[in-house]
This record gives C-alpha cells, sequence and structure tokens, in this order.
C-alpha cells in the first residue's frame, strides 16, 4: 500500500536479478549424519567379537519412520515462525488478501526441518543406547566366560559406549542395526 516493493520469496529465494541469495545460515549447524565408513568400522568390531569371541551369528536390519517429519510437532511458541502466506485459498474467492496456514509439525520443503529431524533422531537413538546399555551391561557383569571377560574388560576400558554387541545408527528417520546373537537382538528389537 505504501508503493514500496516487495521482493517475492521466490524471487529471494532463487537469487532473481538483484536479489543475492542466501547460500548457508549460521543459525544452523551442519547436520550430522552417520557415514557408511563409520558403520563400516563399527561392523568390523562386531565381526571381530561375534566370530572369534563370542562365536554367535550377527544380524543386522532397518527401520523407516513412516511420515518421519509430519510425527515432530513445533513447539506452539514457535508455530508464528512456520506461518507461510498463500494467494487465496477459499473455493469462493473470498479471501483476496490471501491465507495465512500455520503447520503444527514439521513440513516438507523448509531447509531447517531436516536438521530438527537428524536432532530428533539423535535423541531417540541416544535414549535407546543408554536403556540397552543398562541391560547389556547387567549382563556383561554376569559373564563368566574367560575370553568373553577379557573382550569385555578391554572394550570398558576404552571408555564409554565402547562395550557393546550391537550398533544402532540412524540417517533423519531410516535406522540401520547390527547385533549379535539370537537373544541379544530380540532384546534389541524390544527395546527398539
Amino acid at each position: 500500500s505504501t508503493g514500496a516493493e516487495v521482493t517475492p520469496l521466490n524471487v529471494a529465494a532463487h537469487g532473481a536479478t538483484g536479489v543475492r541469495p542466501v547460500k548457508r545460515s549460521d543459525r544452523w549447524i551442519k547436520e550430522v549424519k552417520p557415514s557408511l565408513h563409520e558403520l563400516m568400522v563399527d561392523m568390523l568390531i562386531l565381526l571381530h567379537a561375534a566370530y572369534h569371541v563370542f562365536f554367535e551369528p550377527i544380524f543386522d536390519g532397518t527401520d523407516d519412520a513412516k511420515d518421519y517429519f509430519n510425527q515432530v510437532q513445533v513447539a506452539p511458541p514457535d508455530r508464528w515462525l512456520t506461518g507461510v502466506h498463500w494467494t487465496d485459498l477459499s473455493e469462493d474467492g473470498s479471501h483476496p488478501l490471501g491465507s495465512f496456514v500455520e503447520e503444527k509439525v514439521l513440513g516438507f520443503g523448509v531447509t531447517s526441518n531436516s536438521n530438527i529431524a537428524q536432532r530428533v533422531s539423535h535423541g531417540l537413538v541416544h535414549m535407546f543406547c543408554k536403556r540397552f546399555d543398562a541391560i547389556e551391561g547387567e549382563l556383561f557383569d554376569q559373564e563368566t566366560d574367560p575370553a568373553r571377560m577379557a573382550w569385555i574388560q578391554q572394550r570398558r576400558a576404552l571408555g564409554p559406549e565402547q562395550c557393546r554387541l550391537y550398533i544402532l545408527k540412524i540417517f533423519t528417520d531410516d535406522v540401520k542395526f547390527v547385533v549379535v546373537s539370537v537373544p541379544r537382538a530380540v532384546r534389541l528389537l524390544r527395546c527398539w
């Protein structure tokens, strides 16, 4: 109404004439996702333990959270940040100023949502591992086989989270697990 030019969002986002696009934001750290290399190194440790110490089979599998972004709610005080203005969405054209849509969950197409979802995933993995490590720790404490006891002692001496006979990685909503032995696989699935 003042006559001042307003840059449309799509023009600003795509860097059309005279508008400099935002390449990256200092507000968001780079997403940390598991790598294939990291998984392979962890699997080598499990393979050694499974085949040379515990003499147990290895099982691996995946899981996928359906509609993951839509399962992660936006905190009510932050919903105003998700507001999008659309042209008139009414069937009868009764909203000439357009409509505002407020997302209550993470939506697709918002750059930061993948980062947020990955952080949620890291939290889920942390909670799972904390719970499963407690279960496994009690069983490790009851071990009587000398070779297994030596392996457990060596792995525990390396520091926290180093004495595990399982791997759990998550790439946003895609879970990869690898686990040694049938009973442990059953425990892992029940805990998951």
